[in-house]
Order: C-alpha cells, then sequence, then structure tokens
C-alpha cells in the first residue's frame, strides 16, 4: 500500500460561465501560453493562437496531434463548451442514424448523450496528467426554473447553457466553477429602487441564484478585470503548474502488509519489457495516449500492427522497439481509420 503525503501538482480543471459579452474569453487569454479550440468563432478580435473545430470527429483528431505534440502551450481552452456540447449531440445522432435528440425517445438521446460527455471527460483527464495542460472550459449563462423538492414555489437561476444531464457532469468535473457576472449596485431614491452603477466580478462558491465552486480557499467574490487575472487565480495557477513546481516532491511512504495467501495459476502472464530509454519512455507515453483519445484498445492496436507483418499478433506495446513506436505515433490517423474500418 503507497500512502502518499503532501500537495500534489496537478494541471488546473476550470470551467467558468457567464452571459455574454461579460469577457470569458479574454479571461481565458491570461492564462499561462493558451491554445484556443474555438468551436463558435469567437476568439478573432484576439491576439491568441486558435485552432478552429467544426465536429466533434474533428476534435478528436485536434485533441491526438495536440497529446502528441504540444509545443509550448501550458493552456488549452475550450470556447466554449455550450457549442462543444452541440457537436457531440450531433455525433450521437449521427451514429445512431438519427436527425435529432427528441428521435431517440423516452429520454433515451439524452442519456447517450451523458454517455459521451462522461467518457470524453475521462479521456480529458488522462490527455491533462499526460501532457501537463490546464484545461479551461467556456460557457454562456442562461436563466432557468428552478424548484427545490422541500420548498414551495420555483425561482429563476443562472445555469451552464447546455443540455440537462451534461451540466452536472462539467460541474463535477471542474476543480473550480466560475460564475462571472455583472454585480448592479441598486439605491433607493426617495423611496424608488434606482440602479447606480454595477461591476463584473467572479462568484466562487455556491449561491442559491447559481453554482460555483472553488477547491482552493478563494473568497466568494473575485474582482473580474479582464486585462489581468485576480491575484488569487494567479497564485493558484502558479502552484499547480508543472513546469515551475515550488512545492515539494510527494512523499511516497511505503507500508507494510500481511501478504495474501498464494493463489495457484497454471501459466503466469509473461512480464512486459522494460523501458530501455527515457526517449523510448516518451514514445511509448505519446502512443498511449494517442490510444486512449482516439478510443483505440490495446488489443485492436496489436491487430493492426500484426496484420502489417510489424510485430506478431498478441505482442504487449511495451515490447515494440523504439523506431516500431515512432512509426506509430507518425502514422496514427492511417492507423486509426484502417482499425475503424475493420470494426465495419
Amino acid at each position: 500500500m503507497n500512502i502518499v503525503k503532501g500537495k500534489q501538482i496537478k494541471p488546473l480543471k476550470c470551467v467558468m460561465y457567464g452571459p455574454e459579452g461579460i469577457g470569458k474569453t479574454t479571461f481565458a487569454s491570461r492564462w499561462p501560453r493558451p491554445l484556443f479550440l474555438d468551436f463558435e468563432g469567437g476568439t478573432g478580435r484576439l491576439n491568441v493562437d486558435r485552432v478552429p473545430v467544426a465536429s466533434y470527429p474533428e476534435l478528436e483528431q485536434v485533441m491526438a496531434h495536440i497529446a502528441q505534440d504540444h509545443a509550448d502551450y501550458r493552456t488549452l481552452v475550450f470556447d466554449t463548451a455550450d457549442w462543444l456540447d452541440r457537436q457531440i449531440t450531433r455525433a450521437v445522432c449521427d451514429a445512431a442514424g438519427k436527425k435529432g435528440i427528441e428521435e431517440f425517445g423516452y429520454g433515451k438521446g439524452f442519456t447517450f448523450l451523458a454517455e459521451k460527455w462522461a467518457a470524453f471527460l475521462d479521456r480529458l483527464n488522462r490527455f491533462g496528467e499526460s501532457t501537463g495542460l490546464h484545461l479551461v472550459f467556456l460557457a454562456h449563462a442562461t436563466l432557468r426554473k428552478f424548484e427545490q423538492p422541500d420548498e414551495s414555489g420555483a425561482y429563476d437561476r443562472w445555469e451552464l447553457k447546455c443540455a440537462k444531464p451534461v451540466c452536472p457532469l462539467l460541474k463535477e468535473w471542474a476543480d473550480m466553477l466560475l460564475f462571472a457576472n455583472y454585480k448592479t449596485i441598486v439605491v433607493n431614491d426617495n423611496g424608488k429602487s434606482k440602479v447606480s452603477g454595477g461591476k463584473r466580478v467572479i462568484y466562487t462558491t455556491h449561491h442559491p441564484c447559481w453554482d460555483a465552486k472553488n477547491r482552493f480557499g478563494f473568497p466568494d467574490e473575485l474582482a473580474f478585470d479582464p486585462a489581468a487575472l485576480a491575484p488569487e487565480l494567479v497564485t493558484v495557477i502558479r502552484e499547480n503548474s508543472q513546469e515551475k513546481a515550488e512545492t515539494t516532491k510527494p512523499a511516497v511512504v511505503q507500508v507494510q502488509t500481511p501478504p495474501p495467501p498464494p493463489v495457484p495459476v497454471e501459466k503466469p502472464a509473461p512480464a512486459a519489457a522494460a523501458v530501455e530509454n527515457p526517449e523510448k519512455a516518451e514514445a511509448l507515453r505519446q502512443v498511449k495516449t494517442l490510444m486512449e483519445m482516439s478510443g483505440v484498445s490495446p488489443e485492436q492496436l496489436s491487430a493492426e500492427v500484426a496484420r502489417c507483418g510489424v510485430c506478431p499478433a498478441g505482442t504487449p506495446i511495451e515490447q515494440y522497439n523504439l523506431p516500431t513506436l515512432k512509426r506509430i505515433a507518425a502514422g496514427w490517423e492511417v492507423i486509426k481509420n484502417n482499425i475503424k474500418k475493420q470494426e465495419q
């Protein structure tokens, strides 16, 4: 049993939502060296690096390329989650031959949509850990009627502008769920309420009228200056950046536990070959990341490699030599497409 002590340095997972035009994209552009996946064309007025993405299959290809080589980028921004939600919905419908999500009937379409999102976020977790990139989702906000089961009456509250089954998945996935809005100041003037001004703020904790959370002890409100990140955010980003980690490496304490009773095994599985050098370790990591992002299993890859006459069928990926791993990474799109054709 391994007991890991101390703070762990991991890339951040952030979701920021708010009304249109409040400055969400500008906010994300202040993160360390961001690369935008532009689903709605909203970054055109900003001096940022972007990749236009028009469909979910195209997103999978882009993510596979980034996993292989993300250059000097340190943050990946999804702009926006609600536009990505539309593309994933389209992918679910196309896969089932449906014109729309309602054609599934009895809410089944939204169940399939939630499963697709859950699988995507799960792969995104592994993607962030393998690349060290901070992951930021931007989203629009919408007002929805909300009724608590133990209370009478309903009231409006701000929600993510995504399909209802998708919203809880994004909220649970994020380390910080930030709600940006205009804080209006209302004063009483001779018995009449008047607006005297307002300012933009970021809400970081839950409120009956919106959802927000953070795992870093932020105050309930942060100053929202699109030209600069709040100092609290800057500190958290710096502490969780792998390239400039100032905290000590977590200590691993080995705890001796009684060995389990022996279990008879007819044929022990062959041990995977040890990685010979750092270059092979990096190539192996790239191939495994590409497999995860493309949904390719080790068995499928082994069968395709055997079909091409490179290695015998059933050879573990860890036993591939360095040139073979490099060839797989360089020709991944062809290999993936061949595997998909074999499944059809």
